[in-house]
């Protein structure tokens, strides 16, 4: 597909009868990915953080004034007491949140970095990197003082397994798409995992598959999803 080679099993899986009943889903038949939805910027920001006229730079302060957070500040919610994950499928350079913190005044919390167990170390993917440091650097800003945790494995959707199942965190963020059908983590009473529904970028695979525009794990009974979000200048949020 688009030049790269991946192998996947050619028909449907069965499984004896009896066990129908006990398996939720099965992975591991394929090597698809979730995919990262980040894009760089044509033109470097300015020291206005104007990249092109219309086109505006999203900083801490700003994301606490447009969706009202600084009272929250105010009122000593800042995120402290409380672990949120992300996670990801690609090694990060510490150094990178660290410059985003420092320039913008946030504190000394740089995060723990977990492999999965079992998992091969990912190295670096460069668009997997970008999106793990967007993740870490804005989840950070606005829960300025919780522990962070980075879970990385060779596969997104392992990362976002181990997470539940070791019980890493409170709250899990994830920002990669991929089919509906690679996803199959439920609901549960410790956990819910919310997705935006008809985001601006949508999930590649149901765009080129069946022309459909539900994103990833939007699409599900098992899901709580919120509707479209619009940031600045038409950017999707």
């Amino acid at each position: 597909m688009s030049g790269v080679k991946h192998y996947a099993n050619l028909s449907g899986v069965s499984v004896p009868s009896n066990l129908g009943t006990l398996i939720q889903s099965i992975r591991g038949l394929d090597d698809f990915k979730p995919q990262n939805h980040s894009h760089r910027l044509s033109e470097k920001a300015t020291p206005q953080y104007t990249a092109a006229p219309g086109i505006y730079g999203l900083v801490p302060g700003d994301i606490a004034t447009i969706y009202d957070i600084q009272a929250l500040y105010n009122a000593g919610v800042d995120g402290t007491g409380v672990t949120a994950a992300v996670v990801g499928q690609s090694d990060i350079d510490l150094a990178d949140i660290t410059a985003y913190r420092n320039t913008y005044n946030l504190p000394n919390n740089l995060p723990t970095v977990v492999l999965v167990a079992g998992s091969p170390d990912p190295g670096i993917s460069n668009g997997d990197l970008i999106e793990a440091d967007l993740d870490l650097e804005v989840l950070g800003a606005v829960a300025r003082n919780a522990k962070l945790v980075y879970v990385n494995s060779t596969n997104a959707f392992t990362s976002l397994e181990y997470a539940i199942d070791q019980n890493l965190a409170q709250i899990i963020s994830m920002s990669f798409g991929s089919c509906e059908a690679n996803v199959s983590i439920r609901a549960t009473t410790r956990l819910t995992v919310w997705a935006v529904s008809g985001e601006v970028s949508l999930a590649s695979w149901r765009r080129r598959r069946l022309g459909l525009t539900r994103r990833g794990i939007g699409w599900s009974g098992w899901r709580v999803r919120e509707g479209r979000r619009q940031g600045i200048s038409g950017w999707g949020h």
